[in-house]
């Protein structure tokens, strides 16, 4: 794990977060130099929608990670990460099975920090447990 930081899932990270007593962004803060190593973003091939989430984060219009999909679609972010549609779904729906590096080139593209992408998760996160305790 210490090795190769991005091969983890968001969950394994949140729960070292935990057991480290760090916040998600200071655990980002000593994974994106790893990741920063591990992987190049081809940003001139990238889809020009990618472009608008960052600003939209930093204005708040953005709160978490699905709602990226209002702008791009999924078949566009499945392919940038090389996701068939179905197992992209799934990770959707259980986002803390994302890999770093996954979230990592999805926050690349979106020109969002790791940090930010973290967030992002972790508000999804939250949204889903609320869903479920409200069908409870």
């Amino acid at each position: 794990m210490i090795k190769s930081p991005c091969d983890l899932t968001f969950g394994k990270v949140d729960k070292l977060c935990t057991l480290c007593k760090l916040t998600l962004d200071e655990m980002a803060s000593l994974i994106e130099p790893e990741c920063l190593k591990d992987q190049k973003i081809d940003r001139e091939q990238k889809d020009i929608r990618y472009e608008i989430i960052g600003p939209m984060f930093k204005e708040q219009k953005i709160k978490s990670f699905e709602e990226i999909l209002k702008y791009i679609p999924k078949s566009v972010i499945a392919d940038d990460i090389e996701k068939k549609g179905k197992r992209f779904d799934h990770l959707l729906d259980h986002v803390e099975e994302f890999s770093i590096r996954n979230l990592f080139k999805i926050g690349s593209l979106c020109e969002l920090t790791l940090a930010e992408t973290f967030n992002l998760v972790k508000a999804q996160q939250v949204k889903k447990k609320i869903k479920i305790r409200n069908k409870s």
